[in-house]
């Protein structure tokens, strides 16, 4: 169950914005920043939580512990 959730609230994008209401992960692929947005798309602004290296990829399965 909480996999599902996970994999539905995580996005990779150019830019750190949310599309809808599920994306709460999002990251952003140029930079390698990860970001969070607690409401997804709307009234909270998405808020960094990690930096990852130059040329990192990041995918669904790497996030634990949600």
């Amino acid at each position: 169950m909480l996999g599902e959730r996970v994999a539905t609230a995580f996005v990779s994008r150019t830019d750190n914005r949310a599309q809808d209401a599920d994306d709460r992960f999002i990251f952003r692929t140029t930079d390698g920043m990860l970001w969070f947005d607690a409401d997804g798309k709307g009234g909270s602004a998405a808020v960094q939580i990690a930096d990852l290296q130059d040329g990192a990829a990041l995918k669904v399965v790497d996030i634990w512990g949600l």
